[in-house]
C-alpha cells in the first residue's frame, strides 16, 4: 500500500467514524456565541466543526511545503557560501 492509499483510506476511516458519532447525536443544543444564542441539533454541530478543522488543516498544509522546499536549498546555499568565502581568503 503507497503512502497516498494509506492517507485515502484513513480519510475515509475518519469521516465514516465521524458520519456514525453524528447520526447518534441528534438532540438540540443551545450555542454561545458572543451576544447570541443559536439552536440546533448537534449532528450539524459536529459536522461543521468537523469541515472547519479538515479546511484549517489543508490551508495549513500549504505552509509547509514551501518550507520543505526551502529547507532543501540550504545545503546548497552553505556549498556556495563556502566557496565564496573560500575565494575571499585566497585573495
Amino acid at each position: 500500500m503507497t503512502k497516498k492509499q494509506a492517507k485515502f483510506f484513513l480519510s475515509i476511516l475518519l469521516i465514516l467514524i465521524v458520519v456514525i458519532f453524528s447520526v447518534m447525536n441528534t438532540e438540540a443544543v443551545t450555542i454561545n456565541f458572543l451576544f447570541t444564542k443559536v439552536n440546533l441539533p448537534l449532528i450539524i454541530l459536529i459536522i461543521v466543526t468537523f469541515i472547519l478543522g479538515a479546511i484549517t488543516s489543508y490551508l495549513f498544509s500549504f505552509g509547509n511545503k514551501n518550507i520543505k522546499k526551502e529547507d532543501k536549498k540550504i545545503p546548497a546555499d552553505d556549498k556556495k557560501i563556502k566557496k565564496v568565502e573560500n575565494t575571499i581568503e585566497n585573495k
